[in-house]
């Protein structure tokens, strides 16, 4: 009974401070992508304020190559801190994997993206969708909460619409991203050393 006791607190204690450590490194990320954040506003400012040529199918109408770095960004360490590997995922040599490896959210990640690109046809939404929301409003001139939570949904809606190669394509880079380090960690970074003392 004891022992149980003590691993139970052990194991609670260490999921606090997991919980507390995801926490803090989240809040540095987010720190980190304010210049690039800075960086992409000056860029949509610059482009729209100077008539820039710029093809919308590229990043969307209001998107950016620096919004998309900021959003990979938090997108991976999200990914890394809250789906850890050897709580979640099943660490090296632990949990469900292929022989020493474990699955890998961005390997899940990426089957269900290509699937919603190629069956979920996300693919001609991406290519033929018009860049504002097909929705029908209403003429009624009430102003209550449901009302202006109807409005939010709306213009939400129609940003994504306007910017829909930009943040879906997030999701690629992430993967990339993400499928580059595990590439480097377990072929390059955890190759056992051949030299000897």
């Amino acid at each position: 009974v004891h022992t149980k006791r003590y691993f139970s607190k052990n194991t609670h204690n260490n999921n606090n401070r997991n919980h507390h450590l995801n926490h803090q490194r989240m809040k540095k990320v987010l720190r980190n992508t304010v210049p690039l954040l800075i960086m992409g506003f000056i860029r949509l400012i610059t482009t729209k304020g100077l008539d820039y040529q710029e093809h919308v199918s590229e990043y969307g109408v209001h998107w950016n190559f620096f919004f998309t770095l900021a959003l990979v960004n938090i997108l991976t360490t999200a990914i890394r801190s809250y789906l850890n590997y050897s709580s979640f995922w099943g660490g090296v040599g632990t949990g469900v994997g292929i022989g020493v490896y474990p699955i890998l959210p961005w390997m899940g990640l990426l089957v269900v993206y290509q699937l919603l690109l190629s069956v979920g046809e996300v693919q001609e939404y991406i290519v033929d969708a018009p860049r504002k929301c097909m929705i029908s409003t209403s003429t009624s001139t009430s102003t209550s909460i449901l009302d202006a939570s109807w409005w939010n949904i709306f213009y939400i809606c129609n940003f994504f619409a306007a910017n829909r190669e930009g943040l879906l394509g997030s999701i690629g880079y992430t993967v990339l991203f993400l499928a580059s380090e595990d590439i480097g960690k377990y072929c390059l970074w955890s190759i056992p050393s051949t030299t000897t003392t």
